[in-house]
């Protein structure tokens, strides 16, 4: 963004075509989500900083930080909820290379905090219907990042896969089934669902050619779309559940 040698933009393609969305006083922007109502958010320039934006009827709108600088926002539920990351400080974690973030909930105006899993920084990803919000947080010590479920005003350490070190959640639907990924010798997508988490790797056929490494969201009939590789290539898939007997 600032100091970038290109100039991005957010965009929306729409029935009148591709419509740039524009920035808050600086030169890029970056969309990051949409709901049904084709309200868009994303982080853009302002003179001096980032910020999370929401565009919705032709309108980019600043949503502020709650402290700190910079914010971003990075997914939007059918509510008109944002989730967002924003820093909390002006001063570098000598861990995190810059000021630490927490993830927020943007309501109508108003931050809430989301916390951490013990440690200094928290990202948000992505959020559902239910005000609920997935991410990643750093544990006590900042050396290791857990996914999370924030709901109920609790931040619920998901975990990692057995033998593995970190994890990434990004995705939510409304049944609180939660898609993301975990990092070890090779990165390998997940689900977590009713506190169990699982490596989606053991759904498939080991005769079918993926290895699947990303999980980027999950609908409410559970159908998960990510990133993998098929027979050696890169490519994006989509799973979906197969009935039970």
């Amino acid at each position: 963004m600032p100091g970038s040698p290109q100039v991005c933009r957010a965009v929306f393609r729409g029935t009148g075509g591709l419509k740039d969305l524009g920035t808050l006083g600086g030169s890029n922007s970056v969309a990051f989500g949409i709901n049904d109502h084709h309200e868009v958010v994303g982080v853009a320039d302002t003179t001096n900083s980032l910020r999370a934006f929401i565009w919705s009827k032709g309108v980019l709108k600043n949503l502020g930080t709650p402290r700190g600088i910079d914010s971003g926002g990075h997914a939007i539920n059918n509510r008109g909820q944002v989730a967002i990351d924003a820093h909390i400080s002006l001063v570098n974690n000598p861990k995190l290379g810059e000021p630490d973030y927490h993830a927020f909930l943007w309501d109508r105006g108003r931050f809430t905090d989301l916390g951490t899993l013990g440690g200094s920084a928290s990202f948000a990803m992505g959020m559902n219907d239910k005000g609920e919000v997935v991410g990643y947080a750093s544990l006590a010590g900042d050396d290791i990042f857990d996914a999370f479920l924030w709901a109920k005003g609790v931040m619920v350490d998901l975990g990692v896969l057995p033998a593995d070190f970190a994890a990434v959640a990004s995705g939510v639907n409304d049944r609180e089934e939660v898609v993301g990924t975990s990092f070890g010798a090779i990165p390998r997508a997940f689900l977590w669902t009713q506190a169990h988490i699982i490596d989606l790797n053991t759904l498939i056929s080991p005769s079918s050619g993926w290895q699947l490494v990303l999980a980027q969201a999950i609908n409410k009939r559970g159908q998960i779309v990510g990133e993998g590789v098929h027979n050696g290539q890169a490519r994006a898939f989509l799973l979906t559940p197969t009935e039970q007997e």
